[in-house]
């Protein structure tokens, strides 16, 4: 599973610079529903290089969360849990 230091890190990319062709389109990422929710919160986190940002077809995203809400661990793991 990928480390707190790791994820600060990937959380500060500054979008309007990251190389685009780094980026992973998430369109493209399936994960396999059977799979135990940490394992797809590890498949997702492989396939997508940097949960922070991303690609939805051509349009650049990078999504951010209050530091007084929920973490993205958590987040991932209610949504992966909540595909069964």
């Amino acid at each position: 599973m990928i480390d707190l230091t790791t994820l600060k890190s990937l959380a500060s990319a500054d979008i309007t610079s990251i190389d685009r062709t780094r980026l992973a389109d998430i369109r493209e990422i399936k994960i396999d529903e059977e799979l135990p929710a940490d394992e797809k919160i590890a498949q997702f986190i492989g396939d997508v290089k940097n949960p922070y940002c991303f690609l939805v077809g051509d349009v650049p995203m990078k999504i951010r969360f209050k530091p007084q809400g929920r973490d993205l661990k958590n987040m991932l793991s209610d949504y992966f849990v909540g595909l069964k």
